[in-house]
């Protein structure tokens, strides 16, 4: 229920508290909303989450196929995203509330598939990273 991005063409959704990415990255507002990348041992989702929170940011949620291509020219393999499904069930959310479409091009093919009925947060992965 959680999404990643795998081979760079698209996130995927993946267990929020079972997947472990070793990074995720922070859009700060008091900087101007400037990225602020974060890596480190892998965590849970609602671990980067927490982290994120306690830097006063929230983890980026790449509104468009441009945002997430700009993400993946700055080499950021793996990492977490603020998109979720974890309060709606159904619906994609970033943590401000706006809908992330199913059919937007920033998925990766066949995904979301919930695979395994468990898969609520959103995470890029680049298989090459």
């Amino acid at each position: 229920k959680c999404g990643s991005h795998w081979d760079n063409k698209g996130f995927q959704d993946v267990d929020c508290n079972k997947h472990k990415n070793p990074a995720f990255i922070c859009k700060m507002p008091r900087n101007g909303d400037k990225l602020t990348y974060m890596q480190g041992k892998a965590i849970t989702w609602h671990e980067a989450d927490d982290n994120c929170r306690k830097l006063g940011g929230k983890l980026f949620s790449p509104k468009n196929k441009k945002q997430m291509d700009d993400a993946n020219k700055l080499n950021w393999s793996k990492f977490w995203t603020g998109w979720n499904r974890l309060k709606s069930g159904t619906m994609w959310k970033d943590l401000n509330g706006n809908s992330l479409s199913e059919q937007q091009d920033i998925w990766a093919k066949n995904q979301p598939n919930n695979h395994g009925g468990n898969q609520k947060c959103g995470s890029h992965w680049d298989k090459n990273g």
